[in-house]
């Protein structure tokens, strides 16, 4: 079994019981895909100043992507342990919170979820708390991985649930993962159908 996919089939909460998440993001390439990707495209599309979700926040990558206060960030994880090692300085508030199950306290204009679409964190049932999550005119950014070369948003179901509408998708350079060396991911864009 590679690692990806030994990652994508443990639990959540073994995955990261004993994983440095922040020093594996810097040293995989992560900040430099998805996240680097995720913090321009929030750049390019929202005002600054724009009250935007982190759904799956983990340790705060994507505010510490920004490097500043530019966005007021709420971050959501469904893993305590992610929170309680939270490194980002600049996000507004943290909250455990389980996006299968629940939507989020309030609406937002954006929302990322970076590394999480996938079969062990969040599935595409959870479509539907995503849209009840997004404003009228909001926009959600995911990144989903490839793996064996299948299209993840159609296997997974997310080019098929019925609450969001993918907008657009990039493939993008992820990760180098030990055995695999460099994966990809699909940037997809959904809003509100």
């Amino acid at each position: 079994m590679t690692w990806l996919k030994n990652v994508l089939d443990i639990s959540v909460d073994e995955l990261y019981e004993d994983w440095d998440y922040h020093k594996w993001c810097i040293e995989a390439g992560w900040m430099d895909g998805p996240i680097k990707y995720a913090n321009n495209w929030v750049r390019e599309n929202f005002e600054t100043g724009t009250e935007m979700a982190d759904v799956a926040c983990g340790n705060g990558q994507i505010g510490i992507g920004f490097e500043n206060d530019d966005y007021i960030i709420d971050g959501y994880d469904i893993n305590s342990k992610m929170l309680d090692t939270f490194e980002a300085t600049n996000y507004r508030s943290t909250t455990l919170h389980n996006m299968n199950d629940n939507s989020l306290p309030r609406k937002y204009k954006c929302i990322t979820v970076i590394g999480a679409f996938n079969k062990s964190h969040i599935n595409s049932g959870s479509a539907k708390m995503f849209a009840e999550s997004l404003e009228d005119d909001g926009l959600l950014i995911a990144s989903v991985s490839i793996v064996d070369k299948e299209d993840p948003l159609e296997l997974m179901g997310w080019r098929t649930q019925e609450h969001l509408k993918i907008v657009s998708e990039e493939l993008i350079k992820s990760l180098i993962t030990p055995d695999e060396g460099q994966k990809y991911h699909i940037m997809a864009v959904f809003k509100k159908k």
